[in-house]
């Protein structure tokens, strides 16, 4: 689904459950997006999959209800410390539904456009310190 069209680019939309993808099938969708919507819980924490460092990299949208998660801070810090951008949009609690939420298709449209902005352009980057994590290092035998 597209969302709009403007002389320097246009955004595809894709829309997926990721709980209907195994591990890899979410490694592999993620690690080809831009940019990363969805609700808090809903496979934000996979936004570690994206690809971070690249031309076209990448951010994140939260989407909360309104009420107690309200105080939340989501995933902002682990995407920021990424090197990727982050924003939220927080709805009301009457437009969460059983079946969903309703969210402001107005503000998910401003704060796309700002965010793909920013990754046109400032990529993201690996952060220094993430170069130096013991825990992240690859050793060859």
């Amino acid at each position: 689904m597209e969302l709009w069209r403007n002389s320097k680019k246009s955004v595809e939309i894709v829309l997926q459950n990721l709980a209907e993808l195994s591990i890899e099938q979410q490694m592999l969708l993620l690690s080809q997006t831009s940019v990363l919507i969805g609700m808090h819980g809903a496979g934000i924490s996979q936004s570690q999959y994206l690809p971070i460092g690249t031309p076209h990299c990448c951010g994140v949208i939260e989407i909360f209800p309104k009420g107690e998660f309200t105080p939340v801070r989501g995933f902002a810090n682990m995407i920021r410390k990424m090197g990727a951008s982050y924003d939220r949009i927080d709805i009301a609690a009457s437009d969460c539904l059983d079946s969903g939420a309703k969210v402001p298709v107005q503000e998910l449209r401003s704060k796309l456009q700002l965010l793909l902005d920013k990754v046109e352009d400032t990529p993201s980057c690996v952060l220094p310190q993430v170069l130096s994590d013991p825990y992240l290092m690859t050793t060859t035998a």
